[in-house]
C-alpha cells in the first residue's frame, strides 16, 4: 500500500495499490479518474464523479425516475432534520425523557438507511449521520449531567472492550507515507494494521477519533479498511478521507459488510495527512478484532460522566462473580476539554447473563452490561422504596461503599467500587431513629430490637452497644428463659442487669458465677459493705464502692430487715 502525492494538488497524497495501477477513486471498470481527467480534477471532484457513475441505478417512483442513491441521501438528510428538530427540544431531564423515544425512533429509521447506502458501498453514507450523532450524544451527556443531583442515573458501561483502540499517533514512514505504527505502540515489531474478522452477513464499522475539539480540528489524519495482502481496500469505499483544516470534526469513519459466504480478514490502517501527532481512539463495531485491541478507556459518552452510575457486566454463571465480562468496557473515560481528565469508571458491577421473558426480540440469556445496567438500576429503586427520604447522593455513596471490592484494593478502572449488594447498601441508607447504632431495618428484621427505643431491655446497654458486646452471640440464651441475650435485661439471671454487670462490675452477664465461687455475681458483696450487690442496686447504692450507702427510706429499712 502506498499513498503518492497527487499531480494535481501536490499538498494532498492519493492512495495507489503496490502495483500503482489504479487509484482509489476509480471507477466500476477499473479505470483512473487521475489519467481520465488529465490531472484536472480534484480528489473531492474525482470522488463525487465515481460515486455518481458508479451507482447510477434507477427506481420508478410516481412515475418519475431517481437515482437510487441521491433519493436514499435525501431521506437520510430530511431524517437527520427531524432529528434536530426533536432534540431542539430537549432542554432537561423531563424533556429529554419525553422525546428520548421520537429520537430513538429517527435514528433508527436514519441507521437503516445508512445501511442501505453502505451495502450500496457509498463510503459517505455512514459519516451523514455523524454530525446528528454526535450532536445528540453531546446533548444527551450535557442533560444528565444536570440532572445527576435530582435522580439517580444509572447506565450501562458498554460492551466495546474487545473493540477499542487507544494510542498516541505513532509516526511511521517505511511505506514512503506517514502511517500509524500498531506494533511499536504495543512493543513489537513494526507493524502498520490492525487484522479484523468480519463474519458473513456482518458489519464493521471502525470509527477513528482524535483529541482536536469538535469543529476545530486542524489536524488532518484518514482511515483505510485494506485485505489481508495491504494490496487494495478492502471495498471500492473502504477509506475516509474527510479534510480537518481548522473547522471540521476530528472524526474519520468506515462501513463494510460482507456479503459474501467465507470470513474476511480485513487490515485497518490510520493515517496522517497533515498535522501535529494526536491521541488517537478507534472504537471497531462489528467484526472482531485480533490484534492490538486496547480495553483500557473504553468508556464513553454520557457513561463518562461523573455522577452517573456506570454498570459493568460479571456472568451469573461464573463460579465467584468476580470475572468481569471480557467485552465489558474499562476506564478511565479520558475527557481532553477544557482540560485532560480521566474518570474512574465503571462505577459498578452487575450480573448478566440471567434469564428474561424474551421479549422484544431478547434472547432468553441476556448478555452485556444492558443486561446488568438493570439489576442496578432494580437495586436503586428498591433502596428508595425502602427509604424514601434519601437523597440520590446517599444512595449512590451507598451503593459505592457497600459493594464487594474485587480486583485491585479499592475503586479501579475495570470493576469500579465492586460488585452490587442490595442488602449492604440498605443497611448503609437505613435511618437510625432511636440513635442507637443500629438502623431501622437491623433492629426491625435481623435483631427484632425496638427501633424507638434505644434500650430495648432496659438493662443499661444501648442496642448497639449491645450488639457491639455480644458479637455473634447476641441471640444465645445462656440462661433458658426464651430471651436472647440483646432483648433479655439480665442474660445470666444472676440478679444483676446486662448493664451493671459491663459497665460497673466487670462481671461476665453471660455467666452467673463469674468467679466461680460458687455464689452467683448478685449475692456477692464486691465493695464489703454488708450488703450484696443485689441489694446495693435495689436501694440506689454502688456495689463497687464500699462509701457509697443506700439511700434512706423504705428500701434501706427493707434490706436492714432482710
Amino acid at each position: 500500500m502506498q499513498l503518492v502525492r497527487d499531480e494535481d494538488d501536490p499538498n494532498r497524497c492519493r492512495a495507489r495499490t503496490k502495483q500503482g495501477s489504479q487509484c482509489f477513486y476509480r471507477s466500476e471498470d477499473g479505470s483512473d479518474y487521475c489519467a481520465r481527467h488529465g490531472g484536472k480534477v480534484t480528489p473531492e471532484q474525482a470522488r463525487q464523479d465515481y460515486l455518481t457513475e458508479q451507482f447510477t441505478r434507477r427506481l420508478k417512483v410516481d412515475g418519475k425516475n431517481f437515482n437510487e442513491v441521491e433519493l436514499l441521501r435525501e431521506n437520510v438528510l430530511r431524517l437527520q432534520q427531524m432529528i434536530a428538530t426533536q432534540m431542539n427540544l430537549i432542554k432537561d431531564q423531563s424533556s429529554l425523557a419525553a422525546n428520548m423515544g421520537a429520537v430513538v425512533d429517527l435514528f433508527m429509521k436514519a441507521e437503516k438507511l445508512t445501511a442501505t447506502l453502505n451495502r450500496l458501498s457509498v463510503s459517505s453514507g455512514l459519516l451523514l449521520a455523524q454530525p446528528a450523532l454526535i450532536q445528540f450524544a453531546q446533548k444527551v451527556a450535557q442533560a444528565v449531567a444536570d440532572v445527576t443531583n435530582q435522580t439517580v442515573y444509572i447506565s450501562a458501561a458498554g460492551n466495546y472492550a474487545l473493540g477499542h483502540y487507544e494510542a498516541n499517533y505513532l509516526a511511521d514512514y517505511s511505506e514512503d507515507a506517514d502511517f500509524h505504527n500498531f506494533g511499536q505502540t504495543a512493543g513489537v515489531p513494526t507493524d502498520i494494521s490492525m487484522n479484523v474478522l468480519i463474519y458473513p452477513g456482518q458489519f464493521v464499522v471502525p470509527i477513528l477519533q482524535w483529541n482536536d475539539q469538535f469543529g476545530l480540528s486542524a489536524n488532518d489524519y484518514d482511515l483505510l479498511l485494506v485485505n489481508e495482502a495491504e494490496t487494495d481496500l478492502l471495498c471500492p469505499t473502504c477509506i475516509s478521507q474527510m479534510h480537518q483544516s481548522g473547522t471540521q470534526d476530528p472524526i474519520e469513519g468506515i462501513c463494510y459488510y460482507n456479503n459474501t459466504n467465507y470470513l474476511v480478514r480485513g487490515k485497518i490502517v490510520i493515517h496522517r495527512y497533515s498535522g501535529l501527532t494526536k491521541r488517537l481512539e478507534m472504537f471497531v463495531l462489528g467484526g472482531q478484532v485480533e490484534e492490538y485491541n486496547t480495553p483500557d478507556g473504553s468508556v464513553f459518552g454520557h457513561s463518562g460522566v461523573p455522577n452517573v452510575l456506570t454498570i459493568g457486566a460479571i456472568d451469573a454463571s461464573d463460579p465467584g462473580n468476580d470475572n468481569i465480562e471480557p467485552f465489558s468496557s474499562r476506564g478511565p473515560s479520558r475527557i481532553d476539554f477544557p482540560s485532560v481528565k480521566n474518570r474512574t469508571k465503571p462505577d459498578l458491577i452487575a450480573i448478566d447473563g440471567v434469564s428474561v421473558t424474551g421479549t422484544g426480540g431478547f434472547s432468553s440469556v441476556f448478555f452485556g452490561t444492558s443486561a446488568a445496567a438493570p439489576h442496578a438500576a432494580g437495586v436503586t429503586a428498591l433502596l428508595k422504596q425502602g427509604v424514601p427520604a434519601a437523597t440520590p447522593a446517599t444512595i449512590r455513596t451507598a451503593l459505592k461503599s457497600s459493594a464487594v471490592d474485587l480486583g485491585i484494593s479499592g475503586p479501579d478502572n475495570i470493576y469500579g467500587s465492586g460488585r452490587i449488594n442490595a442488602l449492604a447498601a440498605l443497611m448503609v441508607i437505613a435511618p437510625d431513629t432511636d440513635n442507637d447504632g443500629l438502623n431501622d431495618i437491623e433492629e426491625g428484621f435481623i435483631y427484632l430490637s425496638d427501633p424507638n427505643e434505644s434500650d430495648t431491655d432496659r438493662d443499661g446497654l444501648d442496642d448497639g452497644i449491645e450488639v457491639a458486646y455480644w458479637g455473634t452471640k447476641w441471640n444465645a440464651n445462656p440462661d433458658g428463659d426464651l430471651l436472647v441475650n440483646l432483648l433479655d435485661p439480665d442474660s445470666d439471671n444472676d440478679g444483676l442487669s446486662d448493664g451493671i454487670e459491663v459497665n460497673i462490675l466487670g462481671t461476665d452477664p453471660a455467666l452467673n458465677d463469674t468467679d466461680g465461687n460458687g455464689i452467683f455475681d448478685g449475692d456477692e458483696n464486691y465493695d464489703g459493705d454488708n450488703f450484696t450487690n443485689t441489694q446495693e442496686i435495689q436501694c440506689g447504692s454502688d456495689p463497687a464502692d464500699p462509701y457509697s450507702r443506700c439511700s434512706m427510706g423504705l428500701p434501706w429499712l427493707m434490706l436492714l430487715l432482710d
